[in-house]
């Protein structure tokens, strides 16, 4: 009786966490998507930093960065890049979102584009592990 009872609560939970995982996401892309009427510059920085984020935890869960191996640290500096490395692709790619967003004409909005965007390629390929590095 007890390990059903434990199985229970163990399915309760899950589905209470999935549910409010989902509630989540849900009130937070309509918050995002709220602005591109309002403000068009919150949008685009709120865009490009959600998405930098996310490729930065992908790229850190997959362990494809260094120090994110069991083997490579421990302590404060694998934790460190666990959580700091997301957060800085997710800063970096806010802000060229909203230089993107602020401005109008063409060209520059190019420039930013492929400067910004291939600088911060620059920096998460700094922070890739040599053996997943290709060979030119």
């Amino acid at each position: 009786m007890g390990e059903t009872l434990s199985k229970l609560l163990s399915t309760i939970v899950t589905v209470l966490v999935a549910v409010g995982a989902s509630a989540g996401v849900w009130i937070g892309a309509n918050l995002i998507f709220n602005q591109v009427k309002q403000n068009w510059r919150t949008f685009t920085a709120l865009a490009f930093g959600l998405s930098g984020f996310l490729i930065g935890v992908l790229i850190s869960g997959n362990r494809v960065t260094r120090y994110s191996s069991d083997a490579d640290a421990e302590g404060l500096v694998k934790f460190g890049y666990w959580v700091w490395l997301p957060l800085l692709i997710g800063v970096c790619a806010a802000v060229i979102g909203l230089l993107l967003g602020a401005v109008d004409d063409r060209a520059r909005r190019l420039a930013i584009g492929v400067g910004g965007l291939g600088a911060l390629g620059a920096l998460v390929g700094s922070f890739v592990r040599a053996e997943y590095r290709p060979e030119l």
